[in-house]
């Protein structure tokens, strides 16, 4: 310290001792001390009060007030009203007016009670993801390490209390038959919002956005495996979407170079305004004279005026200028956005290696890329997608490039593998508990897939009417559509899966995706269910899966025809034929010659069965409805009031007996002296 204030004195005024110097150095230091402790106190006042915050927001998600149910919005409950009233129908024959009135009475009262709390539960959830989205800005821009432990720990706090939320919310829905039907509804009409943008909110690709949202915020990569179709690419546009707003996107190929993804020199139109000329001017005539100290007034007199004449000659014409352009991922690095890189295992390890400084920079850190200078804002992160999945060793993917160790190294937790939705392979009866196996907390079978076909054929009331046998026919569909996934995907089966001959189901070029399963529904519903289901998966599925590979669609054929029950109608077995030796099928080319035949032959003749919000809620939930209120209940408590209300009366009486008594005997006591003697020789 010493020596650095003789330093620094050497090269001070005079004005200044020796002494004064180095106080002034203590006093600089002291206030960045001070500084420093300022900024902390500042930064744990700051996590105390979201600390304080979370714990208001969980009292006010978890205690409510009755007073409080004008809040609750009354178009979101009307929907349920007529199939309440379907509901008590059902008892109508046994109760009396009044009964049905007690009755009706409470489902109203359990129906309010719901929907508050659920309004409470969800403006919670509501805070909660504003809150987590801001402490992850937060965490983004801090750079001093223990601020960042902290900042870690306060967002596992809030993560965990949305997961407490969640459960909560689920909780509350099968606690009776008003909370069932209307929690049902109200993720049928959600999932339909969603419905267009190619992603549904299930709970798997929840669980994988909110992870890889978390993985982002933390470091910066995260990489998406998985099969072609099953919603990697979407997935990541939306979690960019929602963690940035807007986002940058390069799509993988062969032949991409470091230009495509990092900048590139181009020539840029440039024109002076004229507003701007005079300053042009003064500045190139000042910096003239200058650079050239040894010119005389008269030359450079001379040479002003020819300055002036370059400047606005250019501020008349266009000029070309050589320019950096910022490609996809410098771009998104410099406005801290985050950078989507599809197909990233077409891309040469080298070029990738490019991302590792702009990963591992510390926010607004000035770094070099392959020497252009970048700085790196806070928000900045890479996802990549891939197909890249258990099966790779087939070499399905041709040209793919092997990933670098290094980067597999680098991405660690953030490598996420993203497979197909979940879904139980079981009978669709089997799928479906009892309320007693709930309480036993029996697991629900999986049916992530069949609630999306669910929410396609469903109305915004729940309703669905179609084929008699629609629910299992679908239920089936989805369970075989989903086993033909993971043998696609290379993902391990619980049970191994034969053809009848005891071949094994090899798949690896024509892939089956979640488009393929909605569009075939889909075509479904908007024919109004005139024809067959097992029409619409020949139409959309086997017969294009003949074109890429007749023998996989061979295997597909007689898989759905063996496992699921589909293409059971003679008219299949006469003409599409699977040969036992290598499974092609034959027979694609009759049919489409007599195509209007076939569709005819494919006509439903049953009538419609129309399937109400109970049915569609225990199929899509995947448990029996809680049982409505027993009437004997509801005689019992009447019973109860009856009897009551004659005690009243009786009590009443007696009470006006035993008043009219005491008087009597006041009026003897008073004047029957007499007959008050005579009375109480009788007694």
């Amino acid at each position: 310290m010493i020596k650095k204030v003789k330093i620094i004195y050497k090269y001070m005024p005079k004005k200044y001792n020796e002494k004064e110097v180095y106080s002034k150095l203590l006093s600089k230091k002291g206030a960045e001390r001070h500084k420093a402790s300022q900024e902390y106190t500042r930064k744990k006042v700051s996590y105390d009060e979201r600390l304080e915050k979370l714990k208001q927001i969980l009292e006010g998600a978890f205690v409510f007030k009755p007073e409080e149910i004008e809040e609750v919005k009354k178009d979101d409950l009307e929907i349920l009203n007529q199939e309440i009233k379907a509901l008590q129908e059902e008892i109508k024959k046994q109760a009396s007016p009044k009964e049905i009135k007690n009755l009706q009475s409470k489902s109203y009262k359990r129906l309010f009670q719901f929907a508050r709390e659920r309004k409470f539960l969800l403006d919670a959830q509501k805070e909660l993801k504003k809150e987590i989205k801001e402490l992850q800005h937060i965490y983004q821009k801090e750079t001093n390490e223990a601020s960042r432990n902290v900042l870690a720990e306060l967002m596992d706090k809030y993560i965990e209390a949305r997961e407490k939320i969640e459960a909560r919310l689920k909780e509350i829905s099968f606690e009776n038959p008003e909370s069932f039907l209307a929690y049902s509804l109200f993720e049928l009409r959600k999932y339909k919002k969603e419905l267009p943008s190619g992603i549904v909110e299930t709970d798997y690709p929840k669980s994988q956005k909110e992870r890889a949202e978390e993985i982002l915020t933390k470091s910066r990569l995260v990489g998406f495996l998985g099969e072609t179709g099953t919603g990697k690419t979407r997935l990541a546009r939306k979690i960019a979407e929602e963690m940035t707003g807007d986002y940058e996107f390069v799509p993988g190929h062969k032949f991409i170079t470091a230009e495509d993804l990092f900048y590139y020199r181009g020539l840029d139109v440039k024109k002076i305004s004229p507003s701007d000329v005079p300053e042009i001017i003064k500045r190139e005539i000042e910096r003239f004279r200058l650079e050239h100290p040894d010119l005389s007034s008269k030359e450079i007199k001379s040479w002003e005026e020819t300055i002036k004449q370059v400047v606005q000659g250019q501020a008349v014409n266009k000029e070309l200028v050589s320019e950096v352009f910022l490609s996809a991922v410098l771009k998104a690095a410099n406005e801290g956005k985050i950078v989507i890189i599809d197909e990233f295992n077409y891309i040469p390890p080298a070029l990738l290696g490019g991302l590792n400084a702009l990963i591992e920079a510390k926010p607004n850190e000035e770094i070099s890329v392959f020497g252009q200078k970048i700085k790196v804002k806070p928000g900045f992160g890479v996802i990549l997608t891939g197909n890249i999945t258990r099966s790779e060793f087939r070499g399905r993917y041709l040209q793919r490039e092997k990933i670098d160790p290094a980067l597999v190294n680098r991405l660690n937790s953030g490598l996420i593998e993203y497979g197909s939705l979940p879904q139980a392979n079981m009978s669709f009866k089997e799928s479906i508990l009892s309320q007693s196996e709930l309480k036993e907390e029996k697991q629900i079978p999986s049916r992530e897939l069949f609630q999306i076909g669910l929410t396609l054929l469903a109305d915004e009331k729940g309703n669905i009417s179609g084929p008699k046998d629609l629910l299992e026919r679908v239920w089936n569909f989805s369970e075989e559509l989903s086993l033909l996934q993971k043998i696609y995907g290379g993902e391990k089966l619980e049970t191994p899966v034969k053809l009848s001959r005891g071949q094994d189901v090899v798949l690896k070029e024509y892939a089956i995706s979640n488009r393929t399963y909605l569009s075939i529904l889909e075509h479904w519903k908007n024919d109004n269910y005139r024809y067959s289901i097992d029409w619409y998966v020949y139409d959309n599925l086997i017969r294009p899966a003949s074109i890429i590979s007749p023998s996989e669609a061979g295997q597909i054929f007689s898989l759905l025809k063996e496992r699921g029950m589909f293409f059971q109608d003679p008219m299949w077995g006469e003409v599409l034929k699977v040969n036992p030796t290598n499974y092609e099928i034959e027979g694609i080319e009759e049919i489409e010659r007599r195509r209007k035949d076939f569709m005819k032959r494919q006509e439903l003749k049953t009538p419609k069965h129309y399937f109400a919000p109970k049915e569609v809620a225990e199929a899509f939930l995947g448990v029996e409805m809680p049982e409505l209120e027993e009437i004997e209940e509801v005689k019992k408590e009447l019973e109860d009031e009856e009897r009551i209300q004659r005690y009243e009366k009786l009590q009443e009486r007696y009470d006006n007996v035993k008043g009219f008594i005491e008087n009597l005997e006041q009026t003897i006591e008073l004047y029957c002296q007499d007959e008050k003697n005579i009375l109480g020789n009788k007694k």
